[in-house]
């Protein structure tokens, strides 16, 4: 009796642990001995249940420790995602791990730095080319992509036109635009920029994004996006990177030599009362010929 309970309990956790083995348990013993193989079926059906939630995180956890070991004894895996960390309990450096293993350290002051710069919001790229064309749109650190469409692999290779319209050359889908949202990678500057109330925000950005070289179509995007995130405070602080920033944070590289590129990031944060700061200066871009034209912000924190 107790040698049957212990082999319908092995079974039970062989189909639990390993649903493959479960399931060909099934099928060996469901002639055999009824009670093994539903006890091992059960298993399995749990198992396979369970795979997302318990088995693969098991594994997952227990190749991260394997790998996390490597940088010494006092580091230990967490998962914060979409990304996987290997952490120094004593000095709190970092080791950033990535699917292709070309690992990136990071010190306890970058890791800060990092996790204060936020996330970019909706970066949408255009592309308006003076005849139809094929472009490739390559961004400089695809490792802090958390979200794209189309999916990005390696580049964007479309199908542009003049009027803005893109083809992707993989699906032969129709787009207006390529989108991504990442982590930031850089600290931006809060020296100067405007305070806005919540109720001219329209008119705020109707203003200025025109400033800044968008046309009427692209504000209105960027408006029917941003409007609901900045019009219910009663204040907000808000102010623009610069193109240097810009570009260090997410580096764009596009085939066909665009004779103007437009980059806009609004950084944001909500206020409860007014707050005097110093005036943003802004400048007009040229925008001619081949022309490139991406938008996005950013909460700070």
């Amino acid at each position: 009796m107790k040698k049957n309970t212990l082999k319908l309990f092995l079974l039970f956790l062989l189909g639990l642990l390993l649903p493959p083995i479960g399931l060909i348990l099934f099928f060996v013993f469901i002639k055999k001995n009824k009670s093994f193989s539903y006890v091992s079926g059960l298993g399995f059906l749990l198992g396979i249940i369970l795979i997302p939630f318990v088995t693969l995180p098991l594994i997952i956890r227990m190749v991260m420790y394997n790998k996390c070991k490597i940088y010494g004894s006092n580091y230990k895996a967490v998962i914060e995602r979409p990304f996987w960390y290997c952490v120094n309990d004593i000095d709190g450096d970092v080791y950033m791990l990535y699917p292709d293993g070309d690992d990136v350290h990071y010190t306890k002051e970058e890791v800060e730095e990092r996790r204060n710069s936020g996330v970019a919001y909706k970066p949408i790229i255009y592309l308006y080319p003076k005849d139809k064309m094929e472009v490739t749109v390559k961004l400089g650190y695809p490792n802090n992509l958390t979200h794209t469409y189309p999916k990005y692999k390696d580049a964007w290779n479309v199908i542009a036109y003049p009027d803005g319209t893109l083809k992707d050359i993989e699906s032969n889908r129709e787009l207006y635009s390529l989108y991504w949202e990442g982590n930031n990678r850089v600290n931006f500057s809060t020296n100067d920029g405007f305070v806005v109330s919540g109720e001219d925000t329209i008119k705020f950005l109707e203003e200025k994004l025109s400033i800044l070289g968008l046309n009427e179509k692209e504000s209105e995007e960027f408006i029917i996006y941003w409007l609901p995130k900045l019009e219910n405070n009663k204040y907000n602080y808000i102010r623009f990177a610069t193109i240097d920033e810009i570009n260090e944070n997410m580096p764009l590289y596009i085939s066909g030599k665009p004779d103007s590129i437009i980059r806009v990031l609004m950084l944001y944060k909500p206020l409860d009362k007014y707050k005097k700061v110093k005036e943003q200066e802004l400048i007009t871009p040229k925008r001619y010929g081949f022309s490139v034209v991406e938008w996005g912000g950013t909460k700070l924190k």
